[in-house]
């Protein structure tokens, strides 16, 4: 069983990109008003809620939810210049429709549920999903694998997990 000491919120903010196109931002923070005001100026909050789990599972729950973005509705082209974020510009996504942003996110939970704490699995399926769909995946989500597999094994480490 999962055990967590704070929790991890999943949020969707908008953005825009530089020429005003408003976009979402799919992410987490332990801290989502810290983290609006890291990324720059017109940055809004549209939604999020905190998880009583592990860091890696909220990590997974993300994970899952941007690549069904990625599939569904894809990436600005060239979005590391043409997002105007301070960092996080590969978590923004073509749509500026919240009610489809959050069915990405509630998609990926549900989804989840097949595979209990098994991270491995949940980001293999992902992985899988992408490249079915897209028929590569993109360099920066085996990035975000590293990340989310380190944050698992520190979580199992620390009996937050069993995994």
């Amino acid at each position: 069983m999962a055990t967590v000491t704070s929790p991890t919120a999943l949020y969707i903010m908008s953005v825009s990109d530089v020429i005003g196109n408003i976009l979402l931002k799919i992410g987490i923070s332990n801290d989502v008003t810290r983290r609006k005001n890291q990324l720059g100026y017109g940055i809004k909050v549209l939604y999020h809620t905190e998880y009583a789990q592990p860091r890696s599972l909220v990590m997974a729950n993300e994970f899952l939810a941007q690549a069904y973005a990625l599939v569904k509705v894809g990436r600005p082209d060239d979005f590391r210049k043409t997002v105007k974020l301070t960092s996080g510009q590969s978590e923004v996504f073509l749509t500026d429709n919240i009610r489809q942003a959050r069915g990405f996110v509630f998609a990926a939970k549900k989804t989840m549920q097949k595979f209990g704490e098994d991270v491995h699995a949940i980001v293999a399926y992902a992985i899988d999903y992408i490249k079915y769909h897209l028929g590569s995946v993109p360099s920066d989500i085996y990035q975000k694998k590293a990340r989310l597999l380190e944050t698992f094994e520190l979580d199992k480490k620390e009996g937050k997990i069993n995994g």
